[in-house]
């Protein structure tokens, strides 16, 4: 269930103070124009805005969420945006003040050439680093129709890597983490240090894993996603180089549709170091997607893959949209957008 505060009627009344709730605002980069309304609804504002034509522009749609809006913050983000229309429209999202952040949707036009991937990427963690705030470009993806969200686990549903606190329980924590780091950053190959990692296991009593599970950390804002998505019928999934003793109690948990995992070989109830089976790895995840897509009907192109290391990009670039979620920065560099101060709640942003 969305959360009402009192924050959408502010909002209302920081965009339009007047009764005919329109109020066109200078701003050194030109006009921006927003119709809003100021009852609290979460309905976004009906509004009519006539850009210039320019055939070398495109349209955007750039979404900012922040505990604050206000007129400064929003003339400092226009401002730094290569905008090619004189006039903005700001509208709220749909999920504006349905958890803890303000968040609002502007319309805007900008150059081909400003808007080339590296570039608009740059500006945008430029901006949301200098603000403290996230600012995305607005998938085209549509939570009214069927969707298909897949995760990364380790970091990402969950604040752990699980294989290091089986480590430290082992007594190798530091050794298993420092290959966890490489692999996660790219450095290695993930199949590689995975078996490297696990065979520094060997002997560990399943009692230790049930500890760890017994006490898993998931991520601020985790529920609120996968409840909303299974509230619109999205299917949700979970595709991750850890563990099925995590992934499948995950899914038993939160009624996920679908998890795939790696399984740690046990006999006599200890861990043997080595894993069974096929590894999960990075295109193993991305064919995961695909297949999970075909067999539900679902295009692509309403398809999303959310994760942190390097191993969810080939994921994230089948995917209609990958979100890289408090992410190393090579994954920031490469996915279409980056979740860096809120919660996994705004991944539902992208689709207001």
């Amino acid at each position: 269930m969305l959360k009402n505060t009192e924050n959408s009627a502010v909002m209302g009344q920081l965009i339009s103070e007047h009764a005919s709730k329109q109020i066109l605002i200078n701003s050194p980069k030109g006009s921006w124009f927003s119709q809003e309304n100021v009852d609290g609804s979460h309905e976004a504002a009906n509004t009519t805005l006539n850009t210039s034509a320019n055939s070398s522009s495109k349209s955007y749609t750039f979404i900012v969420a922040a505990t604050v809006v206000n007129f400064e913050l929003l003339e400092e983000i226009i401002n730094a945006l290569p905008t090619q229309s004189n006039l903005i429209k700001i509208t709220t999202n749909r999920y504006h003040c349905a958890f803890d952040k303000m968040v609002v949707n502007i319309d805007c036009e900008m150059n081909e050439a400003s808007s080339q991937f590296e570039i608009l990427n740059a500006t945008l963690k430029n901006l949301s680093e200098t603000l403290f705030i996230d600012v995305f470009v607005k998938p085209p993806l549509f939570i009214e129709q069927p969707g298909l969200a897949v995760f990364d686990m380790d970091s990402t549903l969950i604040e752990m890597e699980c294989i290091d606190e089986i480590a430290k329980l082992a007594g190798v924590g530091e050794a298993v983490s420092k290959v966890t780091e490489r692999a996660m950053l790219g450095e290695i190959a993930f199949s590689e240090s995975l078996h490297h990692r696990v065979a520094c296991l060997g002997g560990v009593n399943l009692d230790a894993l049930l500890s760890i599970r017994k006490r898993l950390p998931f991520m601020p804002g985790f529920t609120l996603l996968i409840n909303e998505l299974k509230r619109t019928g999205w299917k949700v999934a979970i595709a991750s180089g850890g563990f099925t003793y995590f992934a499948d109690y995950i899914k038993a948990l939160f009624d996920f549709d679908y998890a795939s995992s790696n399984t740690l070989e046990v006999k006599d109830n200890k861990l043997t170091g080595k894993v069974l089976g096929k590894v999960v790895d990075a295109q193993a995840k991305a064919d995961i997607l695909q297949q999970l897509a075909k067999d539900n009907a679902i295009p692509i192109a309403n398809t999303l893959a959310v994760g942190d290391g390097a191993n969810d990009l080939v994921m994230m670039s089948v995917a209609g949209s990958g979100v890289a979620f408090k992410a190393k920065p090579k994954v920031q560099e490469q996915a279409a957008n980056s979740i860096r101060f809120s919660g996994l709640e705004a991944v539902l942003y992208l689709l207001g």
